[in-house]
């Protein structure tokens, strides 16, 4: 038996919790409901543009509901992703 995986597990949460707050984020909520189907909107979005098992995608978000939505989205696919975040790590010169 294999470990469940962060979509499984995020999977379990909409299905039992649909209506209690995923994440909050400077004044805004949103449901695991709510975050499960903007999810899964932009994955059919990338699914449409062949996005799949093998593929990789940059996400280039700030932190936040969008971020989350971004990776959810790619997880959704079967594609991984690469955290192409617009400000430099905490300690890093950006340089």
């Amino acid at each position: 038996m294999t470990a469940p995986t962060l979509l499984d597990r995020f999977a379990r949460q909409v299905a039992d919790h649909p209506d209690a707050v995923a994440l909050r984020h400077t004044g805004t909520s949103l449901t695991y409901r709510e975050l499960d189907e903007w999810a899964g909107r932009l994955a059919a979005r990338l699914a449409a543009k062949g996005t799949g098992p093998g593929s990789l995608v940059a996400l280039a978000a700030d932190r936040g509901p969008a971020a989350v939505a971004g990776v959810l989205a790619v997880l959704k696919t079967g594609a991984a992703y690469l955290d192409w975040t617009r400000r430099p790590p905490c300690g890093a010169s950006g340089a």
